[in-house]
């Protein structure tokens, strides 16, 4: 998931800082400038090893974690899926992303972590993330 951008990537180190509390705040507008590196991801090994008997769709997940090359680094991960209802298997991302990203408004005011990780989730699905798990774990549409 890389965000190109025509501004200097490492121009985000200008813009941020750790806070106290560990987060990485960023207005919306800077959020959109941070390019993001596949780190790492893999298969959930508890259903990766599930013994199911009879007709039953497996349930196939896992996590990615992908991190800026700025300092402070910042981390983004989240858990997926391998959905089939398309016709072929996919990747698709689950519930709300792990970071150390906080949004704050105009004012610099925390918008909280709820509505931060809403917006690093349409971030995230906006993107082809896909294609580096997929490498990365090995994963094969045959």
């Amino acid at each position: 998931m890389v965000n190109k951008s025509d501004q200097d990537p490492f121009q985000l180190n200008r813009l941020v800082t750790v806070s106290a509390d560990g987060f990485i705040r960023v207005t919306l507008s800077k959020l959109y400038l941070i390019q993001l590196e596949h780190l790492f991801s893999a298969i959930d090994e508890s259903t990766e090893d599930a013994q199911f008997t009879g007709a039953v769709a497996s349930g196939i997940t896992g996590y990615t974690e992908w991190v800026s090359q700025s300092t402070p680094v910042i981390s983004v991960g989240w858990d997926w899926e391998v959905q089939t209802s398309i016709g072929r298997a996919n990747l698709s991302r689950l519930a709300e992303p792990r970071t150390n990203l906080m949004i704050v408004d105009k004012s610099f005011k925390d918008v909280g972590q709820e509505q931060s990780n809403q917006h690093i989730a349409k971030l995230i699905d906006r993107t082809e993330w896909q294609a580096a798990t997929e490498v990365a774990i090995g994963f094969n549409h045959c």
